[in-house]
């Protein structure tokens, strides 16, 4: 009988052991092998964390990744798990749904259309259909629709929102049995960006330039994975089939010379004297720009009031 109990006893401990190991396994953070055209924005995109908490993670200084390496994921966020035992227990999750189709925002110094439409979860198109705009031009003051079918949700205390084409509605999350479990994933940027026909429109442009905003700057870079200041504009024209050269040197005989006051969304900016340009925005119009600046730093938006250009190129 001691033999036994001391059999179980031990056995109990192995078991209990082998529970912990499990357990301190699964909090381990999982890892990632970089692959040729990876970035770090793409990867934070991709498994729902921050630049900076991978940066943080991989005692990284910068932006810049090598094939091959292998980088440690953080905890992420970006699934929500909901679990119940009955269907009515107070501890069912529940996802509300609030409409805001009469919400309007009033535009202050600093803003930009894409900043606002990321505040609220909306797209840049979006919110320019919702306005009647033809650019990306805001002012100081203007009172801006925010999507007639934007609809905000709030999940375990965070809140997303989203557009949707029928009346909201208050959902309960389900259960099959008292031991299911319900999972809803908050939507997530897409990790790659597929290339369309779309209209070389001023708005056109603009908007799918502003998708980049995070992206490393990589010296000689031309891909989503990389851009230098003259690739980024490349790669973006080229997506609507217009062709301004590789260089900075070419663009700035793409089109039409004109003053930085005259320039509006879908223009270049460039700074340096014409014929001897070292560097290039795109406009986004008001003043403002979107560009791929300098190593350690990403694709990010700016205003001709804090780093003045030289001149303006008319491409459309």
């Amino acid at each position: 009988m001691s033999k036994n109990r001391k059999l179980m006893s031990a056995l109990t401990a192995l078991s209990a052991s082998a529970a912990l190991l499990t357990t301190g396994t699964s909090a381990l953070a999982a890892s990632y092998k970089v692959v040729k055209n990876d970035s770090l924005w793409a990867i934070s995109k991709k498994y729902g964390v921050s630049i900076s908490s991978l940066q943080k993670a991989n005692s990284l200084s910068g932006n810049t990744i090598y094939v091959g390496q292998t980088l440690k994921i953080p905890s992420s966020n970006k699934t929500t798990s909901f679990k119940s035992t009955t269907k009515t227990s107070s501890k069912t999750a529940t996802v509300k749904a609030t409409a805001t189709s009469s919400t309007t925002y009033k535009v202050a110094k600093g803003d930009t259309l894409w900043s606002i439409a990321k505040k609220y979860g909306v797209s840049v198109s979006a919110l320019q259909k919702a306005n009647n705009l033809s650019s990306s031009l805001i002012y100081i003051g203007q009172s801006l629709k925010l999507a007639s079918s934007l609809t905000s949700y709030t999940t375990n205390g965070v809140t997303k929102s989203t557009t949707t084409s029928s009346t909201t509605k208050s959902t309960t999350t389900k259960t099959k049995s008292s031991t299911s479990t319900s999972k809803t994933a908050v939507s997530q940027a897409p990790t790659s960006i597929k290339r369309s026909s779309t209209t070389a429109s001023s708005a056109n442009i603009t908007a799918y330039a502003l998708t980049f905003l995070g992206v490393p700057y990589v010296w000689g870079g031309t891909t989503p994975s990389g851009f230098d200041c003259s690739g980024y504009v490349q790669y973006v024209y080229s997506h609507f089939g217009i062709s301004v050269g590789r260089t900075t040197y070419t663009q700035q005989y793409a089109g039409t010379k004109i003053s930085v006051a005259s320039a509006q969304a879908g223009d270049l900016y460039f700074w340096g004297s014409y014929g001897s340009a070292y560097h290039v925005a795109i406009a986004l119009g008001g003043g403002q720009y979107v560009m791929a600046p300098a190593p350690g730093q990403v694709v990010k938006t700016g205003n001709v009031s804090s780093y003045t250009p030289s001149f303006a190129v008319r491409v459309l």
